[in-house]
């Protein structure tokens, strides 16, 4: 079940709403020209190969390229193996660097299969906080300032959907913002203290 937390953008402390209904997170991240549904999961089992959980999910996938832009589908999978520190470095440098604002230059289009992470959206004075998990689906506009968390011990399996790899690229802000803000963990604790 998906988790929103809406704060002001100067006030990460001042949550203005949280839910985990999922009518309600697509009403209030409509109008910002985000996208959020939540797709059957279990088609086929999480250890299936690439190219037949793509395929599992093909009605979803044509159904975003029906506006004619052909969007291309990749599997991205990030399983901690802690016995591993070159891996466990890794990630933990993308975490780092992707909890800092960022655009991209096409819309950001993401569905969990399997696990999930977190989604700060900025945009109208606030930030909108979302937790995704399992079956959820996100798509944010080209331009649409975020960052994103996957957590300390993140596990999840996605299918993303894109244009081009340039435009997956993040194009980051400067603006320091997420520093004021929880990671995940916080989040889904009910803490609202900064970071």
């Amino acid at each position: 079940m998906a988790l929103l937390c809406v704060t002001p953008e100067t006030d990460s402390a001042q949550v203005l709403l949280r839910t985990e209904d999922d009518r309600q997170i697509t009403e209030i991240l409509e109008p910002l020209g985000v996208r959020f549904e939540n797709w059957m999961v279990g088609r086929v089992p999480m250890e299936a190969s690439d190219q037949v959980l793509i395929e599992a999910y093909r009605p979803e996938i044509d159904a975003f390229n029906s506006d004619g832009r052909n969007r291309k589908a990749e599997t991205i999978t990030v399983r901690l193996d802690e016995t591993n520190q070159e891996w466990v470095k890794d990630v933990l440098a993308s975490r780092r660097k992707y909890f800092n604002e960022h655009t991209h230059s096409e819309d950001e289009i993401w569905f969990f299969a399997d696990g999930g992470a977190c989604f700060y959206i900025r945009a109208e004075g606030r930030v909108h906080i979302l937790v995704t998990t399992e079956g959820d689906l996100l798509s944010l506009p080209a331009g649409m300032r975020h960052w994103f968390d996957m957590g300390l011990r993140p596990c999840f399996r996605a299918v993303r959907l894109y244009l081009t790899s340039e435009g997956f690229d993040g194009e980051f802000t400067g603006d320091k913002i997420a520093d004021r803000f929880p990671y995940i963990e916080d989040v889904l604790a009910g803490g609202v203290h900064a970071a």
